[in-house]
């Protein structure tokens, strides 16, 4: 597992954020196999980051191992396994797209879509 000081994860963000806007410029963090533990989050970007493995800090990241999925949830979206959406995607799929995600995953949306909706209400930052 990678570990960063906090001078060296400032480096690498900045190369990444001058990346995003110029990608001859900076370069792309690989924050893979990454321990942020006490990294400050606080207003950073997390769309569309693959937070599969994540273990969540319980305020810009909650997460939640159930017996089947680990589920992350940020501000904005939710990931359960490998299925990252909105919160807003994820509350308004039919029990057909629910289904057609993984074998038994309807069955298990089912019991643990009210623990998520929960979680919802408690604020993250």
């Amino acid at each position: 597992m990678k570990t960063f000081n906090s001078e060296e994860l400032n480096g690498l963000l900045e190369q990444h954020k001058l990346w995003l806007s110029d990608s001859a410029k900076g370069k792309r963090a690989d924050l893979k196999d990454a321990d942020l533990r006490n990294a400050n989050l606080i207003d950073a970007n997390l769309s569309n980051v693959n937070l599969n493995g994540c273990i969540g800090n319980g305020s810009e990241i909650q997460s939640i191992q159930t017996t089947k999925y680990l589920i992350n949830i940020t501000k904005e979206d939710i990931q359960i396994g490998c299925e990252r959406h909105t919160i807003e995607t994820w509350l308004s799929f039919s029990d057909n797209v629910i289904q057609d995600m993984d074998r038994g995953a309807l069955d298990w949306w089912k019991m643990y879509k009210p623990i998520i909706t929960a979680l919802l209400n408690v604020k993250l930052g």
